[in-house]
């Protein structure tokens, strides 16, 4: 609780135009905790990608709904209706890794990476945060940082590995999500509560 994800994330949202993060798991919480910087970094004109996965139906539809919003730019609004301000340039894009479709490559998908880019910053996170209340806030999270500058080696295997997992994606839709929202009402989970949020 002294040392919480998010106050690490925070500086880098605001100054990165370039954002990827990779969660296994989102749950609904982690996408509210997560949403005025996000929201803040592309009206600022940052493209974002977000990419998850099904595996065991973990990820809340519920989050995807959020993020399907988000998205679409529904949950951009303007304060100031009469504005002559130009909409930000930046965007959201998210996608879904199907852990059906990984096999027999690999059995699980748990991977977790946070990646920030743009002038004068270049750095990644790659541990164990998933895009949840806990992970961002006061779980017992251990995240290593990368920086570009000191080791460009490493920082650009994260991003290529990251750019590699995105070609496995399914672009979110509402249909896709409807799917999804019906296969996850369907299935009985019973996982460590600690960063599994009911639906």
């Amino acid at each position: 609780k002294a040392d919480p994800f998010l106050a690490h994330l925070r500086p880098l949202f605001a100054k990165a135009n370039k954002i990827e993060i990779l969660a296994a798991f989102v749950q609904n919480s982690g996408v509210e905790r997560l949403r005025a910087p996000l929201l803040a970094a592309i009206e600022r004109g940052a493209f974002v990608r977000i990419l998850t996965g099904d595996y065991l139906h973990i990820t809340q539809a519920r989050a995807l709904r959020s993020l399907l919003d988000l998205q679409s730019g529904e949950a951009l609004t303007d304060d100031d209706e009469d504005s002559t301000e130009p909409k930000a340039a930046g965007g959201l894009r998210v996608r879904v890794v199907e852990s059906q479709r990984l096999r027999p490559e690999a059995s699980t998908f748990h991977p977790k990476s946070w990646i920030f880019m743009g002038a004068g910053v270049g750095a990644a996170f790659v541990g164990s945060s998933n895009l949840s209340w806990a992970a961002l806030s006061d779980g017992l999270e251990w995240n290593l940082r990368v920086d570009e500058r000191r080791d460009p080696v490493a920082f650009r295997k994260v991003v290529d590995s990251f750019e590699e997992t995105w070609t496995r994606g399914t672009e979110l839709t509402q249909t896709w999500l409807d799917g999804y929202g019906d296969r996850a009402a369907a299935v009985q989970r019973d996982l460590p509560g600690w960063d599994v949020e009911a639906d």
